[in-house]
Parts: structure tokens; C-alpha cells; sequence
């Protein structure tokens, strides 16, 4: 029996380990080494995989977490470890359940799977990108290179996503599900800051500002807002960056408040002698004062001289500031990618296709996009060894 992989990331790298014990396999990577990627995860330090329970790991999944269960079953972030361990790498806890490597260093992640990858003979096809797929009869039979044709019993198909071009992640596999007759799901930028059209906003660049509630339709979460040159960032804002629609978003700056709380306090509870730009202490003075001139009250007027309807223009700056999202930062910025091969197309529990016999799909090339802490990678281990499986 013979493999194809095609993808030489952390998906493929995983799928050719655990497919080499049934079958002689062939790892293609189009770019000079493995793992180009891997390198630049969690900032170089490659926060691995996230030790939670599946249930919770699921609900960590923006897009199509149910999918997952299945492949979670058979080989989970305990089994990863467990894998890793198994390879002489060591790993440390931190918060949230991130798992690192203990060097904190990437390279120790993908040297460990590089000797595994020797070790177990599997044979690497570097800087030799995958043109085409061989198909006939709604079965895939094998690969075209530039100067090669090579058949094959499966192909496992683990190219990425559309994220980091830096690394030709190019989207150049949707071509080659294409050809299977795969339905590509709308490919955007996920895991990203977002740009903003109001300039108040970019004024405030560099300010943080915590426990910030972000409301749009049915969307409703919370957490840090950092303000950038562009627009909003922050790890609120790039968990649910592939949720947010382009249009207007609500930004609560004060939900430990009501409405009719901050009202209160605005009106009873301020040293009234005060300048208003240094009444408010629960946040920055620059977004302060930018609700200040949203209002058209002046920063050196005392607090006690502000009207009525002054004051519940305030409260309402503070508890409901509408911006208008523009939409997503470009791939070149984007951590994932969300969208991918259909879900619907994949059998869950082999990550074999549906409609083309002898492909199957690992990665994030499939529509399955998370938020950051490990998840997305740990994707990548569990869809790789479920593919990598007889």
C-alpha cells in the first residue's frame, strides 16, 4: 500500500506518522523545509495543544465544532501529549490550559516530528509542489508535479489554509479539492484585528481598556479592547473576529454598570468641583475625553455644571458607542483561516471524502476554525491522526 501526502504542516507532518505503520508514505511540501508555519505559532514559543475536556474544547470552536467530536474521540490534546512525550518533548502548563513545549521554543517541536518523520522512513518530496490530482471515476489515484506523476492507494490532502502567505499557505489545495468536485466555503481571515472607520477610534491607538462587552445581532461577549492605527484588536476581538459581520457593532465600555447605575453616578457620586476630563476614573482619559467631545462638553467644565441631557449623552457614549467594522485585517495578519472544504463532504471519524474515493483531508483545509489557545493546532494533531488511520 502506498500514500500521498500532500502538506508538509503540522496536520500532514501528523498524518504521515500514524499513516507509515499500514503503509509506505510520501510527504510533498512545495516549500524548501517542513513545518514553515509551525515555526511562527504562539510568537515562536507554539502553544501546542490546550489541555481541557472535549466539551469544553468544542465550545472553543467558532466554526462547525461538531464535526470534530468524532476525530476528539479517537485522539484528543491528553493524547497529543501523551504523543509528544512519547518523542522526548516535554511540555509545561500555563494559564488557560495552553500546553507549550517546555524549551518554549518551536523548533523543538518540529525537530522532534522531523526524527520521527526519519525514523520512520517516511519519504519527503521538499520543493516539490503538487499541481494537480489524478482522478477518474470519482476515484483519486494519484498526484501530477511539475515533472512527475506518482500514484498512490490514499491521498491525504493537509495543504492549510490561506494565513501567513509569508509561507505560500496560498490556499492552492481548494484547486485541488476543486478538482475532486469539493465545495469551497467563502475562505476570510480569521484570528484577526479588525478596521474600524471611525477616527476616535484610531485616535486612541495603543490604549487598552478591559471588560469591554461587544454586542452585534446574537453575538454577545466580553473581555479587552485594545485600539490600533486601524481600528480594534485585542483577544476578545481576534477570537470572534470570523463571527463579526461587517457593519455597526454595540461596545459597552462600563458593563459592570445599568444604564440608570451610571446615571446615578454621574450625578450623585462625583467630587462636583472636579474638572469632568478627571471625573471619570474607570476609564483612560483619552477614551474619555473622546466621549467628552462626542457630547460637545467641554474638558475644563466642572463636573457639577454638565446638564441633564449632557449627562445621558454620557452614559449613553459609555454603555452603547456604536462603530462600523469595515471588515477583517488582510491574511498577511490573520492567524486562521476561516471557511474551507465542507464539512457535509467529510466523513468525520476518517476525514476520508465523500464524493472522491482515496482522498482525505486534514487541517485547515477543512472549514473548522477556532479560537486562540492551542485549539487550532490541536485541530491539526486530531484531524491528522484521524486521516492517518486505516
Amino acid at each position: 500500500m502506498k500514500t500521498i501526502v500532500i502538506g508538509g504542516g503540522p496536520a500532514g507532518m501528523m498524518a504521515s506518522c500514524v499513516r507509515c505503520e499500514f503503509s509506505k508514505v510520501l510527504l510533498f511540501e512545495k516549500n524548501k523545509e517542513l513545518g514553515k508555519k509551525l515555526l511562527l505559532t504562539g510568537h515562536g514559543r507554539c502553544n501546542v495543544t490546550n489541555d481541557c475536556d472535549t466539551a469544553s474544547f468544542i465550545k472553543k470552536v467558532n466554526s462547525n465544532g461538531r464535526f470534530l467530536t468524532s476525530s476528539l474521540n479517537q485522539f484528543n490534546s491528553q493524547d497529543f501529549i501523551s504523543f509528544l512525550h512519547d518523542m522526548k518533548v516535554d511540555t509545561t502548563l500555563e494559564d488557560n490550559h495552553r500546553v507549550f513545549p517546555a524549551s518554549q521554543k518551536a523548533e523543538t517541536i518540529l525537530n522532534a516530528f522531523k526524527q520521527k518523520l526519519s525514523e520512520k522512513n517516511i519519504e519527503l518530496h521538499l520543493n516539490e509542489e503538487v499541481l494537480s490530482l489524478i482522478i477518474e471515476d470519482s476515484v483519486c489515484k494519484g498526484i501530477r508535479t511539475k515533472d512527475t506523476v506518482y500514484y498512490a492507494d490514499c491521498i491525504i490532502l493537509c495543504t492549510g489554509g490561506m494565513s501567513y502567505p509569508s509561507t505560500e499557505s496560498n490556499g492552492s489545495g481548494y484547486e485541488l479539492a476543486k478538482q475532486a468536485h469539493h465545495t469551497i466555503v467563502e475562505c476570510k481571515p480569521a484570528l484577526c484585528a479588525l478596521n474600524i472607520s471611525q477616527n476616535w477610534v484610531k485616535e486612541c491607538m495603543g490604549i487598552t481598556v478591559k471588560n469591554v462587552e461587544l454586542k452585534q445581532n446574537k453575538l454577545k461577549v466580553k473581555g479587552d479592547l485594545l485600539f490600533t492605527h486601524f481600528g480594534i484588536s485585542g483577544p476578545m476581538i481576534l477570537n470572534y473576529s470570523s463571527q463579526i459581520l461587517r457593519g455597526s457593532i454595540h461596545l459597552d465600555f462600563l458593563p459592570q454598570y445599568t444604564f440608570e447605575q451610571l446615571d446615578e453616578l454621574f450625578r450623585n457620586e462625583w467630587n462636583h468641583t472636579k474638572q469632568i476630563q478627571n471625573a471619570m476614573t474607570d476609564l483612560p482619559l483619552k477614551v474619555w475625553s473622546k466621549f467628552l467631545e462626542q457630547c460637545s462638553i467641554p474638558k475644563t467644565v466642572q463636573a457639577c455644571q454638565i446638564s441633564k441631557n449632557q449627562r445621558r449623552k454620557l452614559v449613553e457614549a459609555c454603555k452603547n458607542q456604536i462603530v462600523t467594522v469595515t471588515g477583517p485585517r488582510s491574511f498577511n495578519e490573520a492567524m486562521v483561516t476561516k471557511g474551507g472544504i465542507l464539512t457535509k463532504e467529510i466523513n468525520p471519524k476518517t476525514m476520508e471524502s465523500r464524493i472522491c474515493k482515496n482522498l482525505k483531508f486534514a487541517g485547515e483545509i477543512i472549514d473548522v476554525d477556532a479560537q486562540s489557545g492551542g485549539y487550532n493546532l490541536q485541530i491539526a494533531w486530531t484531524t491528522g491522526y484521524a486521516a492517518g488511520k486505516l
